[in-house]
This record gives structure tokens, C-alpha cells and sequence, in this order.
């Protein structure tokens, strides 16, 4: 996967994303702090898996993705990609640290 850019790394695989919890669902999005990953998430992961469908994914520069800088830009395309690939309308976001400036940016570029 190396010298695949990032939109394109994003489409190809779903090694960058975790999804846990029943299809059907309400859907939460959890977003990771700076130096972490999405498994940082995993105690919350287990609380909530039985009541929401869980979606986390790594952010650029994190995890599985850490072959990419991170650019909030790039922050945006995956937190798109996720959910885009998990056919979601509307999402509850969370945020924690660094995760919680792209989630804000992300719900201002999408209501």
C-alpha cells in the first residue's frame, strides 16, 4: 500500500477502521486523540457495543494510516470514507484531545 494516496487507501481496504455493534443500530463515530490509535477506544467500545454501532477509525498519521501525514484535510477524507462506507446518514461524533477538533470540523462541513 505504500505510494497509494490516501483517498485512494481509504476505498481499497477497511484495515484502517473497526466497526463493532449491530447493523441496525444507532451509529457512533469515534474519533481518536493525537498519538493514539482506534484502539485507544476499546474500553468504551466495550460499554457501548451492545446499545450503538460503533465505527472508529485511524487517523492519518495514526495506527494503520501512520504511512500518511496527518492533515486535517486528510483527518476529513477518513472520518468521510468511514462513513460513507458503513452507508450512515447521521452519526453521533466523539471526539477525544486531537479527535475532538476533526469531529468538530466535520460536523461543521456536514450538519
Amino acid at each position: 500500500m505504500q505510494n497509494v494516496p490516501l483517498k485512494e487507501r481509504l476505498g481499497r481496504d477497511t484495515a484502517w477502521f473497526d466497526m463493532h455493534g449491530a447493523p441496525q443500530a444507532p451509529p457512533l463515530l469515534l474519533v481518536h486523540g493525537s498519538t493514539l490509535t482506534r484502539h485507544s477506544w476499546q474500553p468504551q467500545v466495550d460499554m457501548l457495543q451492545d446499545q450503538y454501532r460503533i465505527i472508529n477509525p485511524d487517523l492519518p498519521g495514526h495506527g494503520t494510516l501512520a504511512d500518511f501525514p496527518f492533515t486535517m484535510a486528510g483527518a476529513i477524507q477518513t472520518l468521510e470514507a468511514a462513513v460513507e462506507m458503513n452507508h450512515v446518514q447521521r452519526i453521533l461524533l466523539v471526539g477525544a484531545s486531537l479527535g475532538g477538533h476533526v469531529a468538530t470540523l466535520y460536523a461543521s462541513l456536514h450538519p
